[in-house]
């Protein structure tokens, strides 16, 4: 797909007065800019602009409180609320951001974009800073309850509240028509162990408990982010594939029937683990299977308004590739109250923007909708904001324009006289030189004085950079080397002498002059190469001996496991891709292509059939 492609599939909002939500869980902030349209808009600012965004939600930041800089704590046109673990640094993390108003947005979407309150934590008993006590305890202090946002789950136990709160994945903030949105990052227990299966359900359940407190209290709710837990078996392909190989479920001629005919299997999985149970509680069912509703509060928008459509995902395991066949799972949703719910007027997944092994999913919700409309004469719109204090800028103390930590950082020195990229490179090689020369100097003479220093030079220590190096070494006749061959051993050069700049070699003619042509009428000539034609030979040799599939993509290599076969043990290389009986697509191709036959069959997003033994390579 096109970047133009990607960027048009992106929908305008319907009108002024819908509010945007988008939930993106990032699997590390800093690794989006690798990816497009990230890399072509490397502020933040510009990536949540991209989106048509009102207010933004990212999971998993994977941050460090020295990592939080102005750029992500202070966009233009955003405010920023980050929260990240107090203990496992680095892992985890969740921030919200929310559109500044302009001066020609509608009255009711200035409302819809004022933070009026912000919590940190789903339990309560984080303290605030500003009170220096838990916000349990600030709701019944008159000079507090005003920052609190109330409706705290059921609860007693402080160092358990606490310590659920302690890994940095939740945000709640309430905006000024009475609506309440939680992000979060809920945690997975990818372990399976038993005291984090315990801390998973504890978090779901306050989660939950919350939601339905705000309730009860007048607010409406709208859960998002990334809850890792899929509520359907529609949402899980390896739950459905693993069933099809069982054959405890049956593959229907027609995919609008999957779930009547395996009504018993989609029912079971609604309770299959404690912590679906779990959500399935709060959850409205909208499989048509006769769930009852007592007890209910949330709804599944995205699922509400795309009905039971089939494969659609929101995260894939990109270590086996199942992006490009679509074998993943749903898990990061939207959950909202009855009447916010209803005011939603389209919500969807965007699979096609990358970055991480999710994608980012949104839902418009129509402000002028009759569902809200009492909700927002109830509210108590103020147009003060009383949220600084937790504004990413403020609560991780960084300026307008500079950081804390940056006042005791080193100011990087500028070269002056460094025009062109190739005449910098030239120009501080050799004034380290001279620096190195000037230090030898004076170590020189400093020795002559009767001083040495006290640290003593290991001369078998070698650095990377050291190891790295080349240098060229002149064979003798007496060796068995044609007297025109070179030999490249170890020395402590710099590691930047193996480089030239890219303009001094431009061409790969004169690339591969600059490695092979080094004569005898310039024997003190350095054996570089650029950069550039460096990372091709280190990747043509890396990847030396592996052929290419149909696809042109480098093949994966295989061993025959079978035992009896009379090629058991021997390696073969094939196509990486899943092949298409490992999906339980149920609309399977009959375009009259021989799809047994490799070299008929077209090629689609499965293996291509390519197979060759490593002997014949």
């Amino acid at each position: 797909m096109s970047h133009e492609d990607v960027k048009d599939k992106i929908p305008a909002k319907p009108s002024d007065q819908c509010l945007r939500l988008v939930s993106f869980n990032v699997n590390g902030v800093k690794t989006l800019k690798n990816y497009y349209p990230w890399n072509e808009r490397p502020g933040y600012d510009e990536a949540l602009t991209f989106m048509k965004a009102d207010i933004i939600t990212f999971q998993e930041l994977k941050l460090q409180r020295n990592d939080i800089d102005t750029s992500i704590a202070n966009p233009i046109d955003y405010l920023s609320f980050i929260t990240i673990p107090q203990k496992r640094k680095g892992y985890s993390g969740v921030g919200i951001f929310v559109r500044k108003p302009t001066s020609d947005c509608s009255d009711i979407m200035r409302k819809a974009l004022t933070v009026e309150k912000v919590e940190e934590g789903i339990t309560g008993y984080l303290h605030l800073k500003k009170a220096q006590k838990s916000y349990r305890d600030c709701i019944d202090d008159e000079r507090y309850e005003d920052l609190c946002i109330g409706g705290y789950p059921d609860l007693d136990n402080s160092v358990e509240g606490r310590h659920i709160d302690s890994e940095g994945r939740c945000i709640l903030i309430e905006v000024g028509i009475g609506l309440v949105i939680i992000a979060v990052y809920c945690p997975a227990n990818s372990g399976s162990t038993e005291e984090g299966e315990e801390f998973r359900l504890s978090f779901l359940q306050c989660l939950f408990e919350r939601a339905r407190n705000l309730l009860a209290l007048g607010k409406q709710v709208v859960i998002l982010g990334d809850i890792n837990v899929s509520p359907d078996l529609i949402d899980s392909d390896e739950s459905i594939s693993d069933g099809l190989t069982a054959g405890k479920i049956k593959k229907p001629y027609d995919p609008a029937n999957f779930e009547k005919e395996n009504k018993d299997q989609v029912t079971a999985f609604k309770t299959s683990t404690k912590a679906r149970k779990l959500l399935n509680a709060y959850l409205y069912d909208t499989s048509g299977m006769g769930a009852r509703h007592d007890g209910k509060v949330l709804h599944d928008v995205t699922r509400e308004i795309q009905g039971r459509k089939l494969k659609m995902y929101s995260v894939w395991n990109t270590q086996k590739n199942n992006r490009p066949m679509n074998i993943g799972s749903r898990i990061d949703l939207f959950l909202a109250t009855t009447d916010i719910a209803r005011s939603a007027l389209e919500s969807d997944i965007w699979p096609f923007l990358y970055g991480s092994d999710h994608c980012p999913i949104f839902c418009d919700f129509d402000l002028s909708n009759q569902h809200l409309s009492s909700l927002i004469e109830r509210s108590h719109y103020n147009s003060r904001c009383s949220c600084k204090h937790l504004q990413a800028k403020h609560y991780y103390c960084l300026g307008n324009d500079r950081s804390i930590a940056s006042f005791f950082k080193k100011p990087e020195k500028t070269d002056p006289l460094s025009g062109t990229d190739g005449f910098k490179f030239a120009y501080s090689k050799k004034r380290k030189d001279t620096e190195v020369t000037r230090m030898k100097h004076d170590l020189s003479s400093s020795s002559e004085l009767g001083y040495r220093s006290r640290k003593h030079l290991k001369r078998s220590q070698q650095n990377l950079s050291a190891f790295l190096s080349v240098k060229r070494v002149r064979s003798f006749p007496s060796q068995k080397e044609p007297p025109c061959e070179k030999k490249l051993i170890v020395s402590q050069e710099a590691v930047s002498s193996l480089f030239v700049a890219e303009s001094e070699s431009d061409t790969e003619s004169e690339s591969n002059y600059a490695i092979s042509n080094i004569t005898e009428q310039n024997p003190r000539r350095k054996n570089t190469i650029s950069a550039r034609e460096f990372n091709k030979l280190l990747k043509s040799s890396t990847s030396m001996g592996t052929p290419f599939c149909y696809h042109d993509e480098p093949c994966v290599l295989r061993t025959v496991k079978k035992e009896g076969s009379k090629n058991f043990g021997k390696k073969f290389w094939c196509c990486g891709r899943h092949s298409r009986n490992m999906s339980w697509n149920l609309t399977d191709q009959k375009d009259g292509h021989d799809h047994n036959d490799p070299l008929k069959r077209p090629l689609d997003e499965y293996e291509c059939g390519f197979f060759k033994w490593v002997s014949k390579i």
